[in-house]
């Protein structure tokens, strides 16, 4: 999760899969950011610049 200019590990609870994706069900909140892309090469506390933010799926939008 993006906090500032710093990302954090934020634990969460998967729900629902549909397809490619997969509902988050407990561990975020609306408008929190979140890595999509790179996370895996990222620890806690690491400096990161945002360089594009993604339209949020509204729950209907995802099921598609």
């Amino acid at each position: 999760m993006v906090e500032g200019a710093t990302v954090r590990k934020q634990p969460i609870t998967p729900g629902i899969r549909v397809d490619d994706k997969i509902e988050i069900a407990q561990g975020l909140s609306e408008g929190d950011e979140v890595v999509v892309r790179g996370q895996t090469l990222l620890e806690d506390g690491a400096a990161v610049n945002v360089v594009a933010r993604l339209e949020p799926l509204s729950a209907l939008e995802s099921l598609r």
